[in-house]
């Protein structure tokens, strides 16, 4: 009986010591040990540029509830947002309880989220933490800030904005954009991406009217520039107020002349006061008003052109001498005055002749504002436009005509054109005179 005992003791003392070495060297599933938790050892936070293997493993280990690794256990890899893959999507625990496996980051610059999971274990799934940044940009795109409409010598309402991308389509931060433009100045010149590529610059626009151009350049991307156009109106504010025709001149009693009157209107820049950019384009109003005198001016409202200059028409009434006409441009400028003498006919003195030669004697302070002269011959009442020698006054005011091919001893008919420096004419008849010997 007493070496039955002793048999059955030692059979109990050789399965404890059996099951002791198993503890430190266990297979999952045997029912000797389980495993009961897992944890991360190494690999998080780790950070590189997209599509590329990481250099540090994504390790952890299983543990079981006396602290003794298991080793056997199927640990699964997996990723949230789909931006990596694994060397091994299972990795199996080894004696030591660790598993690993090598992560290459996806296409996409973001945040990288992976889990590491054993079902039923305490602490699964336990996540890492990576991140993925862009590449090297290779591509710059206008994002904002094209076509704009300004005024000369301001800065525009929007900046220009580029953005910086890598060969996946991922923004690329840190990469300096050159901003130029000969139309004007941009600030700042130089400028960094943002987090997000993207790069901005304020364009203050030269002080002349009309087109410009600007461009962002980026000098690390093959065919990495960028432009911009803009348009530029004149400043809607006057700063000049100036005759174009001569505020003094002198005319016919009763006559339409159309666009006498002539005034310019500029801006600080001296730019033509007129916004061709404009929906629709416009320029600015000026009122001219009778202030003496018998007639009418039209329009009464005359908006500058591209030019900057309003101009008015005038009907002078047939008895009355002097007119006097009022120009205003407002925004507190002093406004411009035209005066017009209007004489009922040609101011001739006198008239000779002798050898073919006409002579006609003028007082130039009753025509100021002429130009020169044109006699024509006639015969029968209808002129043959024949022009006979055109002459400008000059010395005490004589023009010389010469009708040397009038027949000696004729009474041809004579009319006189008379240009003004405005481009206004007008004809006077001139009778018998005879051609002498």
């Amino acid at each position: 009986m007493k070496f039955f005992t002793i048999i059955f003791i030692l059979c109990i003392f050789a399965s404890v010591s059996s099951i002791s070495c198993i503890d430190r060297d266990t297979i999952a599933g045997t029912g000797k040990e389980e495993p009961d938790r897992i944890s991360i050892v190494s690999g998080g936070y780790q950070s590189g540029i997209v599509n590329i293997k990481l250099p540090n493993p994504l390790k952890v280990r299983v543990l079981a509830l006396n602290g003794r690794p298991v080793r056997g256990i199927n640990v699964e890899f997996s990723v949230e947002n789909n931006n990596a893959s694994f060397s091994d999507t299972i990795a199996v625990t080894d004696g030591d309880g660790y598993a690993q496996t090598y992560v290459t980051l996806g296409a996409k610059a973001d945040s990288v989220r992976i889990n590491a999971s054993v079902y039923g274990l305490k602490g699964s799934p336990v996540k890492f933490s990576l991140s993925a940044s862009s590449s090297s940009a290779t591509k710059i795109e206008l994002e904002s800030g094209n076509n704009q409409i300004g005024t000369v010598g301001s800065a525009l309402s929007l900046p220009l904005v580029i953005k910086v991308s890598d060969s996946y389509g991922n923004m690329v931060p840190n990469v300096p954009v050159y901003f130029t433009s000969s139309n004007g100045k941009l600030q700042p010149s130089v400028v960094l991406t943002d987090s997000l590529g993207i790069s901005s610059s304020v364009w203050t626009l030269d002080t002349l009217v009309g087109s410009k151009t600007a461009q962002a350049y980026v000098p690390s991307v093959t065919n990495g520039t960028i432009g911009f156009s803009a348009k530029a109106n004149s400043l809607s504010i006057p700063a000049v107020f100036q005759y174009v025709s001569s505020d003094t001149m002198h005319s016919l009693q009763g006559v339409t002349i159309n666009s006498l009157l002539q005034v310019k209107v500029l801006d600080k820049y001296k730019n033509p006061l007129y916004l061709p950019y404009a929906n629709p384009p416009h320029g600015i109003s000026v009122k001219f008003s009778l202030e003496k005198g018998e007639g009418e001016v039209f329009p009464a409202s005359s908006f500058t052109g591209s030019n900057g200059i309003a101009a008015a028409g005038v009907t002078i009434a047939y008895n009355d001498s002097l007119i006097r006409i009022k120009s205003d441009v407002g925004n507190n400028f002093p406004p411009l005055y035209f005066t017009i003498f209007a004489y009922k006919y040609l101011q001739i003195d006198s008239l000779m002749s002798s050898g073919g030669i006409v002579t006609l004697f003028w007082q130039k302070n009753l025509n100021p504002n002429f130009a020169n002269y044109t006699v024509q011959r006639c015969g029968n009442y209808t002129f043959d436009n024949t022009t006979i020698d055109v002459k400008i006054i000059t010395d005490e005011n004589i023009t010389l005509v010469n009708d040397a091919g009038a027949a000696v001893g004729t009474s041809p008919f004579y009319r006189i054109k008379v240009n003004y420096t405005n481009g206004f004419y007008f004809y006077s008849n001139i009778r018998d005179i005879k051609v002498n010997p």
